[in-house]
């Protein structure tokens, strides 16, 4: 996975350590992961967190319910990565475009399988021949990278408004970075 998905091991959790890696970490560090950076997305927590518990009293109303709390906890952890990273949410009830929705938690789910299991292909090269677990994970690197640029692109050319969240995601920061070193 590290060689399709982290672009031949060049990603900051697949590259080795060197300059690359320490370039990685200083942007991550600072620009990413700082305590200043996180706290503009404390308002994101505190929806999301707020949107599980609106979910949960609306299941109990009832009276006792049983609950999935494995789809509740997804659904939380990845729209806080999404609506932090891009702006925009891809989990739950409240999704806007439900097919770029269900598309990326499709994507999301096979990345997590074939990355979750070992390719018998790694321990003997021959079965590469029968398996296609590298054709399989090629054409799913290409649908992660189309629609992370399509991402960008729409940060690009501003087609999400000047909304407040999308102008706080870690996208619009990290152009605006790019931008300001040209």
């Amino acid at each position: 996975m590290g060689k399709y998905t982290g672009y031949n091991y060049t990603t900051v959790t697949t590259s080795s350590y060197g300059d690359h890696w320490h370039n990685f970490r200083r942007i991550g560090a600072i620009e990413i992961f700082s305590a200043r950076r996180l706290n503009a997305f404390a308002s994101v927590r505190e929806d999301e967190v707020r949107r599980m518990l609106v979910k949960l009293s609306r299941d109990s109303r009832r009276g006792f319910a049983r609950v999935d709390l494995n789809s509740i906890f997804r659904d939380l952890t990845f729209n806080n990565i999404m609506r932090m990273v891009a702006g925009k949410m891809y989990y739950g009830d409240e999704v806007m475009d439900d097919d770029k929705g269900s598309e990326f938690t499709e994507l999301i789910a096979q990345a997590l399988n074939y990355g979750g299991s070992a390719n018998p292909a790694d321990f003997l090269p021959v079965l590469n021949w029968f398996g296609g677990y590298e054709k399989k994970v090629k054409k799913l690197t290409e649908k992660i990278d189309g629609l992370m640029q399509e991402l960008i692109d729409e940060h690009r050319c501003k087609k999400l408004g000047n909304n407040n969240n999308n102008n706080n995601s870690t996208i619009h920061h990290l152009l605006k970075l790019k931008q300001s070193d040209l």
